[in-house]
């Protein structure tokens, strides 16, 4: 991908002149919260971009309503109160677990609205708003939407798997772009770029400096042309879900208690012994490992393991009991192709294994309130 950057675009010294304009003379002393969101508040404006306010006061319209001044349209939305408090309440501290995953699983408009909430420009702040508002962390945000594409792209990895068992190679090549892009809206977040939508992605991807290598092999994989006959879906599909799991263990583990800072060159996805159909996500009781088929409680020495599981000889010699573990539960040597009979993968009795790796129904794809019984 030779393209190069796209300059960020945010608002212009006119347009926000117009809004203040707009709040403290035409809404005046109705507002109590005013704050510019929308693509022009995290630079990534365009030709036909709208100045967006989003206000919370008495006696607002109760619809969108735009006020002209000085050749600047100013799009006013009115908020409840109540929705933007339940918004710095969701954003003040990442309490998802295995078990209750509202958190990240948030309907798409009050995900949007607490993103916007959050990178906002705040405009005016009226003293009662200033304290409602102080529990609000960036940092939060971001593990939410870091948990919330990981998570999806577990489920779509699952789809991946279920379609290429019944033969269907189509539902496996869309799944795969689906579960692609939620790996690198992950990234992005991990990496601090926080934004809800996909049109900006590869703009983001390019301008974010950490994530600016992988915007060619990213694009690469997610514009794959495939012949008539799908003759190379399973091997395509495979690859897409090992560059997301590999992006995702990074997001998990560096890019988890501070922005990601760091990633290997695409070239450390060309070969990989890690399983296409594991994926890690991270809730505030721990870490995931989750395959089609079970989840498993590890911890980021585990993760770590079996991203750079590639380094080690496998085939030989002492493993340690992580390496030993992930390959007992087929998360390393997976196959590129699912076989007719689900696998029922068994770990050690070893008890440094059992440190390190555990089942964990509640970690599932589907969380299971019981573990399921095997003969």
């Amino acid at each position: 991908m030779s393209e190069p950057a796209v300059p960020d675009v945010y608002f212009t010294d006119r347009q926000i002149a117009a809004v203040r304009h707009v709040v403290e003379h035409r809404l005046g002393g109705e507002i109590e919260l005013a704050y510019l969101a929308g693509s022009l508040a995290v630079g990534l404006g365009h030709g036909t971009s709208d100045v967006d306010v989003y206000a919370v006061g008495d006696h607002l319209p109760g619809q969108d309503h735009g006020y002209e001044h000085d050749g600047v349209v100013v799009h006013v939305t009115k908020l409840d109160g109540a929705l933007v408090r339940r918004l710095a309440g969701l954003g003040s501290r990442f309490t998802a677990t295995g078990a209750d995953r509202e958190q990240f699983l948030l309907e798409f408009k009050v995900l949007n609205a607490l993103v916007r909430l959050t990178t906002g420009h705040r405009v005016k702040v009226a003293p009662a708003w200033q304290d409602a508002l102080a529990p609000l962390r960036r940092d939060v945000v971001r593990r939410i939407l870091v948990a919330r594409h990981a998570n999806i792209f577990a489920a779509f990895a699952e789809d991946v798997w279920g379609a290429l068992l019944s033969g269907d190679r189509y539902t496996a090549a869309t799944a795969s772009a689906i579960a692609l892009e939620n790996a690198a809206e992950a990234l992005l977040a991990a990496a601090d770029d926080l934004y809800v939508g996909p049109k900006f992605l590869f703009r983001r991807l390019r301008r974010t400096e950490v994530t600016a290598p992988w915007a060619g092999e990213l694009w690469r994989l997610l514009n794959q042309v495939f012949d008539a006959g799908l003759d190379d879906v399973e091997t395509v599909a495979a690859h897409r879900l090992r560059v997301g799991n590999l992006l995702l263990s990074w997001c998990v583990t560096e890019g988890w208690d501070k922005p990601l800072a760091e990633l290997p060159p695409p070239a450390a996805a060309e070969t990989s012994r890690r399983s296409p159909y594991f994926a890690p996500v991270r809730f505030s009781d721990g870490i995931a490992l989750m395959s089609a088929e079970e989840a498993y409680a590890v911890d980021e020495s585990v993760v770590a393991a079996w991203r750079d599981a590639d380094r080690f000889g496998l085939d030989g010699g002492e493993l340690s009991p992580a390496l030993r573990g992930l390959l007992a539960i087929g998360a390393l040597d997976g196959p590129d192709r699912p076989g007719a009979e689900a696998r029922n993968p068994r770990l050690p009795a070893d008890p440094a294994v059992a440190a390190l790796i555990r089942v964990q129904p509640g970690y599932t794809v589907h969380p299971q309130v019981a573990p399921v019984a095997r003969p």
